[in-house]
């Protein structure tokens, strides 16, 4: 089974029409390796805001971005990015009038660490 759609498909399953679009992309690359309902090129998008969010934190002499982050935005929804690897970033946005956030906090963001992790031991 291919580890990326093991994801989407857990993601359609588990977030069904909550989950608004997901993607996972090599930071190596800046390509896509999968997405659902998300245009390829907007990767590059989601990788600067990681960018500029780590490039003004070192300027104000704090610590990295850490495994993930949240971004709520007024149109509740969330916007999830993941470090995956040294390589590999997934990103998401959830309807949160669809979603409950201590169901994404502590069930869908650790799943889907652990099923990458799984297929990358």
């Amino acid at each position: 089974m291919n580890k990326e759609l093991s994801i989407i498909q857990y993601l359609k399953e588990n977030l069904g029409q909550g989950l608004l679009f997901e993607t996972i992309w090599s930071t190596d690359t800046g390509m896509s390796i999968e997405e659902y309902n998300f245009r390829e090129n907007n990767v590059i998008y989601l990788d600067n805001i990681m960018t500029c969010v780590n490039k003004n934190l070192n300027e104000l002499g704090l610590p990295q971005l850490g495994k993930y982050q949240l971004y709520f935005l007024e149109s509740e929804a969330v916007l999830v990015i993941i470090k995956l690897d040294e390589h590999n970033v997934f990103g998401m946005l959830v309807d949160l009038t669809l979603t409950k956030i201590g169901i994404l906090l502590n069930i869908i963001i650790p799943d889907i660490i652990a099923r990458w992790n799984e297929f990358h031991q």
